[in-house]
This record gives C-alpha cells, sequence and structure tokens, in this order.
C-alpha cells in the first residue's frame, strides 16, 4: 500500500479563490437563507392547514380561488442578505392568528339620524355575531421548525460548496 498523495495545487487555490470571493459567499448565504424561509413557510402553512381548515369544511379563499393558507408570503432582500416570511399577505389570517373579541350588532336597523344629525338612529336590539379563537398556527410553526430551518439552511450552504467544487 502507498503512503503518497498527489495534490494538485492549482485546483486548490482555484477552490480556495472561489471560497474567498465576497459576493459567491452573500449569494450562497442569501440563497441559504430563503430556503430557511420557505420551510417556515410551509410549516405555517402546514399548521394553518391543521388547526383553521381542518376545523372546518368550509375553507376561506383569497382572490383568484387560492387557497387561504397561501397567504403565508416571503419576501427576500439580498442587499441584507435577509427574508421575511409574512402571514399579512391576506389580512384575514391576523384574526385567526391572534383571535378577536366578542362581537356585538348596535341594532338590527339604521332608521336616520338622531336630532344631533351626527349619530344614527337605531331601532331595535342588537345581537352576538361570534368571536374568533387564537389558533397562534404562526407562532406554532415558528416554534417547532427551529432545526428545520437549520437543516435547510446548512443543506443549502453544503449544495453551494459542492456546486464549487465540481466548477
Amino acid at each position: 500500500m502507498s503512503d503518497t498523495v498527489i495534490i494538485n495545487s492549482q485546483q486548490v487555490d482555484d477552490l480556495l479563490a472561489k471560497l474567498n470571493d465576497k459576493d459567491k459567499k452573500n449569494k450562497w448565504l442569501y440563497d441559504a437563507v430563503m430556503s430557511g424561509a420557505k420551510v417556515l413557510q410551509q410549516s405555517a402553512q402546514q399548521s394553518f392547514i391543521r388547526k383553521v381548515d381542518g376545523a372546518s369544511h368550509n375553507s376561506p379563499y383569497l382572490k383568484g380561488n387560492k387557497p387561504f393558507y397561501e397567504g403565508v408570503s416571503v419576501k427576500g432582500d439580498k442587499a441584507y442578505c435577509e427574508a421575511s416570511v409574512s402571514i399579512m399577505n391576506d389580512f384575514r389570517m391576523k384574526f385567526f392568528e391572534k383571535g378577536t373579541d366578542e362581537r356585538h350588532t348596535d341594532s338590527r336597523k339604521i332608521t336616520g339620524y338622531q336630532e344631533d344629525g351626527k349619530h344614527l338612529k337605531r331601532e331595535g336590539k342588537g345581537h352576538y355575531t361570534g368571536k374568533i379563537t387564537a389558533t397562534y398556527f404562526f407562532r406554532e410553526a415558528r416554534d417547532s421548525s427551529d432545526s428545520a430551518i437549520n437543516e435547510a439552511m446548512i443543506q443549502s450552504i453544503d449544495k453551494s460548496i459542492k456546486n464549487a467544487i465540481k466548477q
């Protein structure tokens, strides 16, 4: 058995030059951050389906007949190498995340204005219109998917480095 190892120093120098390229590093890091954000997005969507859509068969829809859970959006900023996952693409998701207070109507019918001309004159009794209990689907997704996000980011960086070695 031979203990001899032959190393082509030019290939090693090329690889180190690729690893020291600041623009490539920023691209790799941005890709890693975006892959982690996409994992969080998918986790939030699954949590929403499990907690909200799974409870009722009458699933609310976004504009264009898209499923409601597609309101979880990812936006990235290459300049700062950051990504944000938001449920505010559709404001109604906030009500399922945080819940609402009990709501009541003032009355059943508006009949005109009061004598001051500013306030509405109403007829009849108000009624209870309900409340939405908080499901905290996004908080649950954030808390439960930390390791999956880190794993996705590590895999993305690993894949980028392996691609740099191949080139």
